[in-house]
Order: structure tokens, then C-alpha cells, then sequence
């Protein structure tokens, strides 16, 4: 869940993420994250209805998808195998029961370096972590020299076209990104393009 300023959208706002944009990334351009012999535990942070999970399920059939979500209005989506009501980035006071092969989601922007900072902790070595974000995450000299020395992703995708929130496929202003880490990696990020389409 994306929560963007301004006085229409407001904390626990709801909306998800075209599951589009979802499936596409999911099978067109995220890195192996499967170990071999055994189904991928997988965590969404911030899962809204689960719209990630459900992308995830069409291509992957042997996972094990854990979903944390703040607002307990929205439901347990039947595709999780665990889903948590609770603030992901508050005080451990749920237990996440494994390290993860992937991590993904869409974190609200004001709390975008919290869910990357924890998730990045949560994954086991090697293992894969990407979050829609706004490309404007990329800026400021504060993440410049406290954030992205620590946390660098190995390549960072560029939406091609401006995502709707809304269901209506139409764009806004904003520009979105998605970083992808591979935990243990060190280097330079490479910049890519992700062109997706709607339905």
C-alpha cells in the first residue's frame, strides 16, 4: 500500500497495486529466489488484500507466503499461509518464523526506509527483496549517506509508465521504481527499464 500526501489520502487509505504490474515483474524480470528441494518462504509487509500473493501464486505453486497488514479491516487473503494484523514496522511483538527467500510489497513512502531497513534483515543470505517505490526515494542527502551505502540494491527498475492507484489505468504525477536486493551483495547498482501493461 502506497500513502501519498495530501489531504485525499490519509493513513490506511487503500490502494493496491495493479496486479499487472505484479505478475509481470513476478515472472518477466525478479531474480531466482528458490532454493532448491524445498518450497520459498516468502513475507509481504504492508500486503493490503494481498494482490502480490496473488500474482505470486499464478507462477510459483510451492510457496509459503507470510502477509503482514496494519489495517484489520482487510481481509486474510486465502492465498497467504499466514497473515498477520499488525504494524510491521512497530516493536517485534508477532514472531516471523523463518528467514525469507523473497521479500516484496508496496510500503507507504513515509515509512519506506523502516520496511526496507527490517525486511532486509529478515531475508536469509542470498535471498531476494524488492518494493514498489517512488523514484524520488532515490534522492536526498540523508539516505545519500546514512541509508544507501548499507542498503544497495543490485539493480534498480524503472517503471516505463506511471501507475494507477485508483483502477482506473489512468497515471499520475509521480514516477515509480522498483530497487531489487540480493542480501550480501556489493557494488554498484545497474539501472534497468520494466515496461509493463494493463489488461
Amino acid at each position: 500500500m502506497i500513502i501519498q500526501s495530501g489531504n485525499k489520502r490519509k493513513l490506511l487509505d487503500f490502494y493496491p497495486t495493479p496486479i499487472e504490474l505484479c505478475r509481470t515483474f513476478l515472472l518477466e524480470v525478479l531474480p531466482d529466489y528458490k532454493v532448491d528441494g524445498r518450497e520459498s518462504f516468502v513475507l509481504d509487509p504492508g500486503a493490503g488484500t494481498g494482490v502480490w500473493g496473488d500474482a505470486l501464486v499464478e507462477i510459483d505453486d510451492n510457496v509459503n507466503i507470510t502477509g503482514i497488514e496494519i489495517d484489520s479491516k482487510l481481509f486474510c487473503n486465502p492465498n497467504y499461509n499466514r497473515w498477520i494484523v499488525n504494524d510491521f514496522i512497530s516493536p517485534d511483538n508477532y514472531h516471523l518464523l523463518h528467514k525469507y527467500d523473497l521479500v516484496i510489497g508496496n510500503p507507504p513512502f513515509y515509512v519506506a526506509r523502516q520496511f526496507i531497513e527490517k525486511s532486509y534483515g529478515l531475508l536469509r543470505d542470498g535471498g531476494v527483496m524488492s518494493f514498489l517505490l517512488r523514484l524520488s526515494f532515490l534522492e536526498s542527502i540523508t539516505r545519500y549517506n546514512r541509508f544507501w551505502p548499507f542498503y544497495t540494491p543490485k539493480y534498480i527498475y524503472v517503471s516505463t509508465r506511471r501507475v494507477s492507484f485508483t483502477g482506473n489505468k489512468k497515471s499520475n504525477s509521480t514516477a515509480y521504481m522498483l530497487p531489487v536486493w540480493i542480501k550480501g551483495f556489493k557494488g554498484e547498482p545497474t539501472l534497468r527499464w520494466f515496461h509493463w501493461d494493463y489488461e
